[in-house]
């Protein structure tokens, strides 16, 4: 009687293994998804940091001040100017910047700078204000601008130090 060895695997073989390599995947997946939401979530906190700072040194050295409006209902926000001493108004709309998918933002601000770059609210009263800024996964990163205008990002907190 001769007894061959049958090279290959079965059926039970070829289930176990697809089914570990299932569910390592689910785990990648879900890391992966995690990873670039939190990625989304800086990149858009550091482009609106960036953008702050070019629009106090435009205010610093320009005629007119420049603004950020943010509705937290939408997924974008507005760059506007206006005069140092129109403070009733929300200035004219120069452009509007959107969100990247999956980050939203987290309360309403409408910040200007004044001719000395410091922070000033709608009505060109004291500015120092946060951005709140918030993932699918509720991860926060704020962007807070102190009555000196010095603009700083922090993760996973909806606060600034010091309020």
């Amino acid at each position: 009687m001769d007894k061959q060895m049958k090279k290959g695997m079965t059926i039970v073989e070829l289930v176990i293994v697809i089914a570990i390599i299932s569910i390592l995947m689910s785990f990648a997946y879900s890391w992966i998804r995690s990873f670039i939401l939190r990625e989304r979530l800086r990149e858009a906190a550091y482009d609106i940091k960036s953008q702050l700072d070019d629009l106090r040194m435009r205010s610093y050295t320009g005629n007119v001040s420049w603004c950020v409006r943010i509705n937290n209902n939408a997924n974008s926000y507005e760059i506007r100017n206006r005069d140092f001493t129109d403070c009733g108004s929300q200035g004219n709309l120069v452009n509007t910047i959107n969100l990247p998918p999956g980050v939203r933002f987290g309360r309403d601000v409408f910040l200007c700078f004044s001719r000395m770059g410091y922070p000033v609210n709608n009505v060109c009263g004291f500015g120092a204000d946060r951005i709140v800024l918030t993932d699918d996964l509720n991860r926060n990163s704020v962007i807070c601008i102190n009555r000196y205008g010095r603009i700083t990002v922090l993760h996973d907190t909806d606060q600034c130090p010091g309020g």
